[in-house]
Parts: structure tokens; sequence; C-alpha cells
């Protein structure tokens, strides 16, 4: 039971991490810099 508990861990933090580093190549970067941009501005 632990070890499927692990298992979910880890491909969720790989999952993470693939959509995290998808955001640096090319048109999603402009894109997820606008969508950062827009979710910070109305907090200020």
């Amino acid at each position: 039971m632990e070890s499927i508990r692990n298992t979910l861990l880890f491909l969720s933090i790989i999952n993470k991490l693939v959509k995290f580093l998808g955001t640096f190549k090319g048109i999603p970067t402009t894109v997820a810099k606008y969508v950062y941009i827009l979710t910070i501005l109305p907090k200020i």
C-alpha cells in the first residue's frame, strides 16, 4: 500500500516537472508569462 502511494507521488512530481519545463519552450513561454501577469495583477 505504501509503495503505491509513493509511486503516485513520484508520478505527480514528474508530471509537474514536465509541465514546468514545457513552459520554457517557444510560444508556451509567452502564454505562461501573460497568464502569470493576469493572475498576479488582480492581487496588487
